[in-house]
């Protein structure tokens, strides 16, 4: 259920980046260098700007509320 609900944080993370502005944030509390590639080849691929915030996820969830 979790990766479920991550899956869809960062979907609708890069949809709301079509919307508004060429750059999205993504709130990572992964740190794996795979998760960074794919973010690179994301940027490539569309021109989109990629902010990667690494943290633990209850900071990170924390910040993201606020």
């Amino acid at each position: 259920m979790r990766k479920i609900s991550i899956i869809a944080l960062v979907v609708s993370l890069f949809v709301s980046a079509f919307a508004a502005a060429n750059e999205v944030n993504i709130f990572n509390a992964r740190h794996y260098k795979a998760d960074a590639e794919m973010y690179g080849k994301f940027t490539a691929a569309t021109g989109i700007k990629v902010n990667l915030i690494n943290g633990k996820s209850g900071a990170l969830e924390k910040r993201i509320s606020e």
